[in-house]
């Protein structure tokens, strides 16, 4: 099977677009694996099962747990690199699961894996595909502020670094590497779950438009204590009732010029000199990518 990824700075829509592939009969979906924090341990299926999404969707003493420990097993015995590690989970997945048989390829979510997005091309060859999520960064700053009340400074600038990232990996990688906005998929699903589709070299169906998780329905994971049915536009532009016009505006100002590249119109006119904010994330966009 062939290995493709879905990152992204996370509440931008990674789960998603998960959940969209999740029934799609080509395609087997490993949630989001963490892979980096137990290939190299000692024991990396202890590891694995300690990642909150296996944890819970595998429980202790469950049969699904016994079967997929053996067929790990079965796979590795002791540390491992990224490629074999998460090579044998696809394999072992596709082993103990019935719908899975007919799969072509593995797509794996864990959104801060855009940070490791070279090892990943790296370990599983140029014929692997991402997608790269965005999100309008002033959602993306509301989310997190009301799911983890991160700071706007810091939001906004690993916002930053996300952006400058994607576009270092598409110009170095323009095959393997496609650019999504949140906002497009839930807006025209069809038309982005088809383009979706044609990056992942699968065959467009009406699956790609009905999220599930492990085949059972899905029902989104709002940041707002929202239930979510299917696929929803509601949360675009939620910034504007959970931030007030001043974190607006140092937002807009702070990432102005990344906004409007990717397609996201500030409310705000910029003023004649950037702020010293906007030149620090900058410079920290740059010192990084070097």
């Amino acid at each position: 099977m062939i290995a493709n990824f879905i990152v992204g700075m996370p509440r931008s829509g990674t789960t998603l677009l998960t959940a969209l592939l999740d029934g799609h009969p080509q395609v087997l979906v490993l949630n989001e694996t963490h892979a980096f924090k137990w290939i190299g341990a000692a024991d990396p299926v202890v590891g694995l099962f300690r990642v909150p999404f296996y944890r819970d969707a595998f429980p202790e003493g469950g049969s699904e747990r016994r079967e997929l420990e053996a067929a790990l097993r079965r796979r590795i015995s002791g540390p491992v690199d990224i490629g074999t590690g998460l090579t044998a989970l696809a394999e072992s997945l596709r082993e103990i699961s019935p719908a899975a048989a007919n799969a072509r390829l593995w797509i794996e979510k864990t959104p801060r894996h855009y940070l490791r997005a070279r090892e990943l091309v790296e370990a599983f060859g140029e014929t692997t595909r991402i997608v790269f999520m965005l999100r309008d960064p002033r959602d993306v700053v509301a989310s997190h502020a009301a799911k983890w009340g991160r700071s706007l400074q810091r939001v906004a600038r690993h916002w930053a670094e996300a952006d400058a990232l994607a576009q270092r990996y598409h110009a170095r990688w323009p095959a393997a590497v496609c650019t999504l906005r949140y906002e497009d998929l839930v807006r025209e699903p069809e038309a982005t779950t088809r383009q979706v589709a044609s990056h992942f070299g699968i065959e467009w169906s009406e699956d790609l438009m009905v999220p599930t998780m492990r085949g059972a329905d899905w029902r989104g994971n709002s940041s707002y204590e929202q239930p979510i049915v299917g696929i929803s536009d509601r949360s675009i532009g939620q910034y504007e009732k959970e931030l007030d016009a001043r974190a607006i505006a140092q937002v807009e100002g702070l990432l102005g010029p990344r906004m409007t590249r990717r397609g996201y119109e500030p409310t705000r006119r910029p003023g004649r000199l950037p702020p010293a904010g906007r030149l620090w994330i900058e410079l920290r966009c740059a010192l990084q990518l070097s």
